[in-house]
């Protein structure tokens, strides 16, 4: 910080230039939302319990179906540029989103149609023009995440009890490993703030 002249880090991959407009989703409610309501997705409806009543998602609003109105809006409010992306990343520009933008927040984007999501996490944020405008540096998570139901089991549950040890479920996403851009050699699970504890056990739910 003190040295006389700027110094130089490494990237981590080379930058290509782009210029591709994108659909874009902020944080994990609306995220697993617009998942959820992809058309002709098998993923996206509820499997039933074992009794066969619905599942009850805590912790967001995720069984509440958006208003088409609404939804219409909230696409043509919320799309930005990739200007340019690397391996491990990529830069978005645009108008300043309804969401405001802070390092740390979990991000999809897609290009319009059915193309499939990339999560990102934002690195940094740049604002211009007063905020009208916002530039976003952002680390890749994976691609195509799924929407799942997780299930907390009962601390004094075993693998195979009946459903009634079941404590508490929500959504959340999963994330397959991917072996092309962006190379990630691990699932991942994305969860919500719910408090869960160490050694608490969870079943993840999919179609």
């Amino acid at each position: 910080l003190c040295s006389a002249e700027r110094p130089v880090f490494a990237r981590r991959g080379e930058r290509n230039p782009t210029a591709v407009k994108v659909e874009v989703a902020v944080g994990l409610a609306q995220v697993l939302r617009r998942i959820r309501n992809k058309p002709g997705d098998p993923i996206a409806a509820l499997p039933p319990t074992q009794n066969g009543e619905g599942i009850t998602i805590s912790g967001f609003d995720a069984t509440t179906q958006q208003d088409p109105s609404t939804a219409e809006t909230l696409i043509a409010g919320s799309s930005l540029t990739m200007v340019d992306q690397s391996d491990s990343g990529c830069r978005l520009q645009g108008p300043a989103l309804a969401t405001p933008m802070v390092p740390g927040a979990l991000i999809a984007f897609r290009e319009y149609g059915d193309s499939p999501w990339s999560l990102v996490l934002v690195r940094r944020v740049k604002k211009r023009l007063a905020g009208r405008r916002v530039e976003i540096g952002a680390e890749y998570l994976g691609m195509n995440p799924r929407w799942v139901v997780i299930v907390v089991l009962d601390s004094d549950a075993k693998p195979g009890k009946a459903a009634e040890s079941e404590s508490q479920r929500f959504a959340g996403l999963y994330l397959p490993e991917s072996h092309d851009h962006p190379v990630l050699p691990m699932k991942t699970l994305v969860l919500p703030t719910c408090g869960l504890s160490p050694g608490d056990r969870v079943s993840v739910r999919s179609r």
